[in-house]
């Protein structure tokens, strides 16, 4: 099997998911349910309105009418979990970390394609570095303790500013907005 260099950044959260998943599938004594992990941060809480889309030369695997069903919808984060669309998704923990644009170039590049690598210009990000927040949720069937394996709108993102996230679903870039 051939890993691209679209697969490498999931596969490099791979190793940190599975003792996450372990510590969350852990009962407290003192409680029936399972414990949560490190709560989504508090610069994501609240509501988000997927705005736009971003213009990027990247291949994308998505038709117009599935990228307009993201458009106007809205992402809501709470400390324990987060819904898109009314689709609820509890956290099973969250990894926060600093992004260069150089690796960020480099993760979203594909050796064997003609098309230029996704860049922060392209996104409108003028900072050298930005925090990538990727929150490892349940499968759609919320009594499930088991990780999501599809995309998810609003599962990893990156911070642009306070007021706004970007975030990629089949290599289509979306942009939200904090709601007041």
């Amino acid at each position: 099997m051939q890993v691209t260099r679209r697969l490498l950044p999931l596969m490099l959260l791979i190793p940190l998911s599975a003792p996450l998943l372990a510590m969350a599938q852990q009962t407290p004594p003192d409680k029936g349910r399972s414990a949560s992990l490190a709560p989504i941060p508090s610069q994501l809480l609240g509501q988000w309105r997927v705005t736009k889309t971003l213009p990027t030369q990247a291949d994308a695997c998505w038709d117009r009418q599935q990228i307009d069903s993201v458009l106007n919808t809205q992402i809501s984060y709470q400390r324990d979990g987060f819904s898109w669309n009314n689709q609820q998704r509890r956290s099973l923990g969250v990894v926060s970390s600093t992004v260069e644009e150089q690796e960020f170039v480099e993760d979203n590049s594909e050796a064997d394609s003609d098309t230029p690598a996704v860049d922060f210009a392209m996104l409108g990000i003028i900072a050298p570095a930005v925090e990538r927040i990727a929150i490892m949720h349940t499968a759609k069937d919320s009594a499930a303790n088991t990780p999501d394996a599809d995309e998810f709108p609003g599962a990893t993102v990156l911070i642009k500013n306070p007021d706004t996230l970007i975030f990629s679903l089949c290599n289509v870039y979306f942009e939200a907005q904090r709601q007041r």
